[in-house]
């Protein structure tokens, strides 16, 4: 089974998704590390895809770029996705949709 998680907006929008992972317990530690590093603009780099699409990694503390924010058409929207990063992570609830 591979486990991920999303971290999503106020209006259910998803924000943040993270790789897939081989156990609960592996997810459940990572989400809990993204939830203290993505707290500083610091931990995020700024980069731009091959297409030309704008997108941000968040440097975890034992992985350099092991999560990443869906594509943006601009710096702008890669600015709001960050803002709205910033402001929902740290209080994201989990919802479990394991059997």
């Amino acid at each position: 089974m591979n486990f991920v998680f999303v971290i999503k907006a106020n209006n259910g929008k998803a924000i943040l998704s993270s790789e897939g992972y081989s156990s609960k317990s592996g997810v459940i530690n990572s989400m809990e590390t993204v939830k203290k590093s993505s707290q500083s603009k610091i931990n995020f780099e700024q980069e731009t895809a091959s297409n030309g699409k704008y997108f941000l990694n968040l440097k975890g503390c034992k992985w350099p770029h092991y999560w990443h924010r869906q594509m943006n058409d601009s710096t702008d929207c890669m600015i709001n996705g960050l803002a709205a990063v910033l402001k929902n992570s740290q209080n994201a609830g989990i919802l479990d949709k394991t059997l």
